[in-house]
């Protein structure tokens, strides 16, 4: 029922059911379709505000042109939507090095419990994809998922993208090419290049902080296991790489693979059981640590110079998406503090008391964040 109060248009909605599989658009226009003649030869819906629970009814334009103009125009009508009226958003995740889209199971299923469209993907040769990591011959053949996804998205639609570790750079490089199909990148504890931050930048400031804590410089330095850097003359031609990197002390059981052969660098890696236990699940369940023992898969590693090719943002199209950086504190990470003051974001949040897997240690913690950025962030 319509009425006027007080110089105001009241609007009460009817009690119709609202699937959440339908889209916003077709939601609205579902109720405005059910008001009054009256009612809809005067407005017409434009949009959902940020509460994402009431309906704005603006002036109806007298031609096609004044519809442009109006989006500045302030609601002369506001109508509460009933509770199951949400928009409905599109998170896509995309995991970090060694592991895949099954990463993502407990953040995706609680995603779409509340309503929400979601997409994990498996970059290349991870997870279930069908490609072996000695075909990949490129960063770009890595993340070659990640951009055919982005390609094939509708143009009018728009996605949270969340990249966690290693996937900062994916997720950088996807919002270089298709900034108008996202309407927020999320770094979840990751890897953020920027227009002022080169990938070399942040390797040269992570085997820094390596050595820091090391006793001696070593043959063989990995940073965050997602950047490999050789010290050649550490090794003087004495040993070979593959001797050096099982002198790695720091990274334990990590295990190396050596495709071009032992005197060469090595071109993939997979977290060893032990390293994934002292550095990055240590509040983990360790249910989730030994389901990730049964599904890694190697990491192909690129010099930092190859990848520095691969990764390259401008301010004019990554700078135009917004991000947001989620910090997990128990990391204990001062390379991600680095990052943020010198590639300053739109937002940074905290997640206490979790590891660097977050959607392991700290899911629900990780999934309010996401909820929050999508209703906020459109």
């Amino acid at each position: 029922m319509e009425g006027i109060i007080n110089g105001r248009i009241s609007i009460n909605l009817p009690h119709f059911s609202l699937s959440s599989k339908s889209g916003s658009k077709s939601r609205i226009e579902m109720f405005f379709n059910s008001l009054s003649p009256s009612v809809k030869s005067i407005f017409f819906p434009l949009e959902i505000c940020n509460r994402q629970d009431r309906l704005l009814l603006f002036p109806k334009p007298a031609t096609p042109s004044q519809k442009l103009l109006s989006t500045g125009v302030s609601p002369i009508a506001c109508a509460k939507l009933p509770g199951n009226f949400k928009t409905q958003r599109h998170f896509v995740l995309v995991h970090g090095a060694c592991h895949g889209a099954w990463c993502w199971y407990k953040v995706s299923a609680q995603l779409k419990s509340a309503g929400h469209n979601v997409t994990a993907l498996d970059m290349a040769a991870s997870g279930v994809h069908p490609k072996q990591v000695h075909e990949l011959h490129s960063f770009e053949d890595y993340f070659e998922p990640l951009m055919e996804f982005m390609e094939s998205l509708p143009p009018e639609e728009r996605v949270v993208l969340v990249g966690h570790s290693m996937s900062g750079i994916c997720i950088s490089v996807a919002m270089e090419r298709f900034p108008e199909k996202i309407s927020a990148s999320v770094f979840a504890a990751a890897v953020m290049p920027g227009p002022d931050l080169s990938f070399k930048a942040i390797a040269e400031k992570a085997v820094g902080l390596a050595n820091e804590f090391l006793p001696h410089r070593m043959g063989i330095v990995i940073w965050d296991f997602d950047v490999t850097e050789f010290i050649g003359d550490d090794l003087g031609g004495q040993i070979s790489y593959a001797q050096s990197s099982q002198r790695s002390v720091p990274y334990m059981d990590t295990q190396f693979v050596f495709g071009n052969g032992p005197d060469n660098p090595p071109t993939a890696l997979v977290l060893g059981p032990n390293y994934m236990a002292s550095r990055f699940y240590r509040l983990s369940p360790p249910e989730d640590l030994t389901l990730a023992t049964l599904l890694l898969r190697p990491f192909p590693i690129y010099s930092s110079l190859e990848t520095e090719k691969a990764v390259v943002v401008t301010k004019e199209k990554y700078g135009s998406v917004r991000r947001i950086y989620v910090v997990c504190d128990e990391e204990n990470d001062p390379k991600q503090t680095w990052m943020i003051d010198n590639n300053p974001v739109d937002e940074v949040m905290v997640i206490s008391d979790s590891d660097h897997m977050a959607m392991f240690s700290k899911p629900q913690e990780l999934c309010s964040c996401l909820l929050d950025i999508g209703d906020r962030y459109l």
